[in-house]
C-alpha cells in the first residue's frame, strides 16, 4: 500500500506543472523507452506521459493519464516517478535510469512545492468573493491535473 494519495502536495496552480516532469524524463531517460520518444502533454485537463516506442519503423504511443505524481528517492541514488489514477492505485512508473542528481531533483521539487503553497496561502486572502467565470474555469482545469508529492525512504 502507498500513502502518497493521502499526502498529496497540490501543484494545480503551477502553470509549468508538466514542464518539470518532461525535463526529468528528458534528462534521465525512462527504462524501456528512448527518451527521444518521451513527452508530457496536457490532454483533456489531464497530465499525460506520451511514450512512443520505435519498433520496425513504427511508433507505438501510449497516453498515460497521471492524477498524482510521486517522486521517489531510494538509497540516494535511485529515482522514480510514479503515477496514480483516481482510485489511488499505481497507473504507471517512470524509472529514472541515472540517479546522480536525485537529491538535487528532490530538493528542487520540494522547494517548488513550498513556494507554491506559500503563494496560494497569500492569494487566498486577496481573492474576490466571486471570481470571473474565466478564472473559475482555469482553476478547475488546473486542479484536474492532480498534484505532486515527494517521498524519501
Amino acid at each position: 500500500q502507498c500513502e502518497s494519495p493521502c499526502s498529496v502536495h497540490d501543484m494545480s496552480s503551477v502553470s509549468l506543472e508538466p514542464a518539470w516532469l518532461e525535463l526529468v524524463v528528458r534528462r534521465f531517460g525512462m527504462t524501456g523507452y528512448s527518451k527521444r520518444w518521451c513527452s508530457v502533454e496536457l490532454e483533456n485537463g489531464e497530465m499525460c506521459v506520451l511514450a512512443r516506442k520505435h519498433e520496425g519503423g513504427t511508433k507505438f504511443a501510449w497516453r498515460i493519464p497521471l492524477r498524482v505524481i510521486e517522486l521517489v528517492q531510494h538509497d540516494g541514488d535511485r529515482l522514480a516517478l510514479i503515477g496514480y489514477n483516481k482510485a489511488g492505485t499505481v497507473k504507471h512508473t517512470l524509472r529514472i535510469t541515472d540517479g546522480r542528481l536525485a537529491e538535487t531533483w528532490c530538493s528542487a521539487l520540494a522547494d517548488a512545492i513550498g513556494e507554491t503553497a506559500e503563494r496560494e496561502h497569500q492569494e487566498e486572502g486577496q481573492r474576490p468573493a466571486a471570481p470571473p467565470a474565466a478564472a473559475s474555469s482555469t482553476i478547475a482545469a488546473g486542479r484536474s491535473t492532480g498534484g505532486v508529492s515527494v517521498r524519501t525512504f
